[in-house]
């Protein structure tokens, strides 16, 4: 049997630009993300944060 020397850390230090991008953290990340599950929690805090909005004024205009 033949051994056969690899070097798998060196072919991924050549890819370069076409490496895997990393997921960013923080709001950038939040903002830029196509993962479905955290989209639907952008959608629903969004939707809180205008139900919020439209209820205090709703109160203003009572006033």
């Amino acid at each position: 049997m033949a051994t056969v020397a690899t070097e798998p850390e060196a072919t991924y230090r050549r890819r370069g630009i076409f490496a895997r991008p990393k997921g960013t953290a923080g709001l950038w990340g939040w903002a830029t993300t196509v993962d479905h599950k955290r989209i639907g929690v952008l959608y629903g805090v969004t939707a809180v944060l205008f139900f919020l909005v439209g209820g205090s004024e709703a109160l203003l205009i009572r006033l």
